[in-house]
């Protein structure tokens, strides 16, 4: 495999040839295309001497968890300048699309709350009091959620 990638000599240890080799590759497939691929290793005792591709084509509406899209870059600008609106504007909207399909693969699944918060920021960078005030609750209702409200004492 190695030899046909043109890395022979590179990643001599699995775990880095599988990093960032190996499981970005089948991300991207699986993101991007209509085949859905998976893998295993084979092994000689401890040692990977060999990987199993497996996949299917996938057909109808069915289709692989969205990942979470880049955003763009901050650009140098001064605080509260137009060029700094603008930028976060854009980000809003990545941040809305992707979670429209997040929703449309599952509507159970959620923006992770380090997400959240960063939307958070982008509509105070914008003055969008209500989407401010919307986006709060929203946050402090996951928040509250996660740790069930309940305090938990440390003395051993």
């Amino acid at each position: 495999m190695k030899e046909r990638t043109g890395l022979v000599g590179k990643y001599e240890e699995y775990r880095f040839f599988k990093r960032d080799v190996l499981v970005p590759a089948v991300e991207r497939i699986n993101a991007n295309t209509d085949i859905s691929v998976t893998w295993e290793p084979v092994k000689m005792g401890r040692s990977v001497k060999a990987i199993k591709f497996f996949y299917i084509t996938e057909t109808g509406t069915a289709s692989a968890k969205p990942l979470r899209p880049r955003l763009p870059r901050r650009p140098h600008a001064i605080t509260g300048s137009d060029k700094e609106g603008a930028w976060a504007r854009k980000c809003i909207g990545v941040m809305q699309d992707f979670r429209a399909k997040l929703e449309e693969y599952d509507p159970k699944e959620k923006l992770p709350l380090a997400d959240l918060k960063r939307w958070l920021h982008w509509y105070e960078i914008i003055g969008d009091e209500v989407s401010v005030k919307r986006m709060r609750s929203e946050i402090s209702g996951r928040s509250k959620r996660n740790n069930g409200g309940l305090k938990v004492n440390a003395t051993v």
